[in-house]
């Protein structure tokens, strides 16, 4: 991954961002505008996300807006630390517009501004959507036992709208994707490859998952967009299902299988084993709602190569936190318990392929 550069993200006091925001709508809408409720969200590792209040209008005519504006914290605006292009906020402001008129459930998108001396970085301001986000609390809330019903088929359809943008109609080209003569999995093999070989121990498993994943790569069929992180924790879930689809920042494009296999992925069942899809329900009513609504039959086989592919990069994701805690550039204890995640992920793969 590589590192984000750019000058610190500038300080300001509340009222001044309320007030450059406020000037900021006038400017781009052409009407009276008055902001209130500005506060910082909790989350959002890349990106800062602030919700506020929007009363667009004077007097009685006033309309109000719920909304929220992701903000660079580098303050440049410049290249996404995750999504590895150049494009940045806007980028990323571009792809939600693209999928939005998909009719992909995301957050409604309204503006998208590079100049760092409004709000102290790059934003794009869109609506706020109300729901429960945190996993645990979707799994086990009352109020959400009929959205658990209905979200694996939502999910299912949800991934056919965002598999059918069209990335060169779009004018998505920047979108990160496979090199020249290499397939999508050939590619994400390469990168698990080099996370493999910055373990701090010795690691017989991921060597052992590594020669089974170049052996048995699967005929890559068709490219598609590909969200990139597609699971429970990066969506707005009420009380009917889904509201919406977040955190763009890993998409790209590749194998359409990739993003249904990532939801099946067991460190994202967050405990709820027994139920693949995400830890709401068993994979085939969730493959079969994709199918329907895509169009595209899909490749079980393929499915569990990917679904393998999943955890591995799961593992080189703790590697590299692990890496940081003994640096010393992390020195948390939770940082120091990624390490166990290791051990649990490679466990995992042991068991999904049949080797214990």
């Amino acid at each position: 991954m590589r590192r984000e550069e750019g000058r610190a993200l500038k300080r300001m006091t509340p009222e001044e961002r309320t007030t450059s925001l406020e000037a900021f709508v006038r400017e781009r809408t052409g009407r009276a505008a008055a902001v209130s409720g500005l506060r910082r969200l909790a989350g959002g590792s890349s990106r800062q996300v602030w919700s506020f209040d929007l009363a667009l209008g004077e007097g009685a005519e006033a309309e109000a807006h719920a909304l929220v504006f992701r903000l660079d914290p580098t303050g440049s605006g410049g290249e996404s630390s995750l999504v590895g292009h150049r494009e940045g906020l806007k980028g990323e402001f571009q792809l939600l517009e693209a999928v939005h008129r998909a009719g992909v459930p995301v957050p409604q998108p309204y503006w998208e501004c590079a100049d760092r001396e409004i709000l102290g970085g790059a934003f794009y301001v869109m609506r706020r959507v109300e729901g429960e986000t945190i996993p645990r609390r979707i799994f086990r809330s009352a109020d959400l036992g009929k959205a658990r019903e209905n979200l694996p088929d939502q999910l299912g359809r949800a991934l056919a709208r965002i598999h059918g943008v069209d990335v060169r109609r779009e004018l998505l080209g920047w979108l990160p994707s496979p090199r020249q003569g290499f397939t999508a999995a050939e590619e994400q093999l390469r990168q698990i490859r080099a996370g493999f070989d910055l373990s701090p121990r010795p690691a017989p498993v991921l060597e052992m998952v590594y020669r089974w994943l170049e052996r048995n790569l699967p005929p890559e069929r068709d490219r598609t967009l590909v969200h990139g992180d597609f699971r429970v924790g990066n969506m707005v879930v009420g009380s009917e299902g889904l509201r919406a689809v977040l955190d763009w920042e890993l998409s790209h494009v590749g194998d359409p299988h990739e993003d249904l296999a990532w939801m099946c992925t067991k460190t994202w069942r967050f405990g709820e084993v027994e139920h693949p899809v995400g830890g709401l329900g068993p994979r085939e009513p969730f493959y079969q709602a994709y199918e329907a609504g895509s169009g595209r039959e899909l490749d079980r086989e393929a499915l569990r190569y990917w679904e393998v592919l999943g955890s591995a990069k799961c593992a080189v994701v703790w590697i590299f936190q692990l890496r940081a805690y003994l640096s010393g550039m992390v020195p948390s204890v939770e940082q120091a318990a990624i390490g166990r995640r290791l051990a649990e992920t490679e466990w995992d793969l042991l068991e999904l392929l049949g080797w214990r």
